[in-house]
């Protein structure tokens, strides 16, 4: 009898788990049908696990997005491309729903501006071609009479390499910051001078747009605006790109 009850609580937690990781091809199935709320809360079950992948966060900002919820989208896009950043899908949809919504970002420092643009793959091409201009131009330097010339193109190689590289690190490290937010409100987010619903406007969010949060006071967040302001957004309209753990 107890080995009986034993199989079954093995075949019943067995299953159970089989549900769980049956999630991801569960949201498939939904978005499929296109019922979204539906695929929203099967997708959000598969990015609860442990090991949920880009995809999992690609596809439930897919359904965010046909929810009408385009600023959880856009969290959810980002979070597809902490874990791959060269997640191509990721990155069109992130920049055309930003497009559409006209929703504002920071602006890069002046380092990381050109990296920025080039992206991730560019950036890295341009690391690998400093080295490889380092490597080729010192040993050419070496071997041949060309020597001024070959030191000024290693020093060149040297240079790129190196702004390649931190620019490569500052971009990963900054995706993951703690203190990036997005303006998850479907109809945007008025911020304001002061912690008040009648303070003076000082910029008007659009959903996906991304603030910086600088203190938190009640049900307000003092946030850097993308343009450099300071200002309070309601609490309840942002959401971090990077939990807190």
């Amino acid at each position: 009898m107890r080995r009986s009850l034993l199989c079954l609580f093995l075949l019943v937690v067995g299953a159970a788990g089989s549900l769980r990781a049956d999630d991801f091809t569960a949201g498939n199935a939904a978005f499929e049908k296109g019922d979204f709320p539906a695929a929203v809360k099967a997708y959000e079950k598969a990015a609860a696990k442990a090991d949920a992948g880009a995809n999992v966060y690609f596809n439930l900002g897919n359904a965010y997005y046909r929810s009408g919820q385009p600023g959880k989208a856009a969290v959810n896009y980002e979070r597809a491309l902490i874990l791959a950043p060269r997640h191509p899908e990721a990155k069109a949809n992130l920049a055309f729903l930003r497009r559409q919504l006209n929703a504002l970002t920071p602006e890069p420092s002046a380092l990381l501006a050109p990296a920025a643009a080039l992206g991730s793959d560019a950036t890295l091409i341009a690391l690998c071609l400093g080295a490889w201009l380092l490597l080729g131009a010192a040993a050419l330097g070496l071997f041949t009479r060309a020597r001024r010339a070959a030191w000024a193109v290693a020093g060149f190689g040297l240079l790129l390499a190196v702004w390649a590289g931190l620019s490569l690190q500052a971009l990963g490290a900054g995706r993951r910051a703690l203190d990036r937010l997005i303006v998850i409100a479907p109809k945007g987010a008025r911020a304001t001078y002061a912690p008040a619903e009648n303070a003076r406007t000082a910029l008007n969010l659009s959903p996906g747009a991304e603030v910086r949060l600088l203190q938190v006071r009640a049900v307000w967040s003092y946030v850097s605006l993308p343009d450099g302001a300071r200002a309070w957004v309601p609490s309840e309209a942002l959401e971090r790109v990077m939990p807190e753990l």
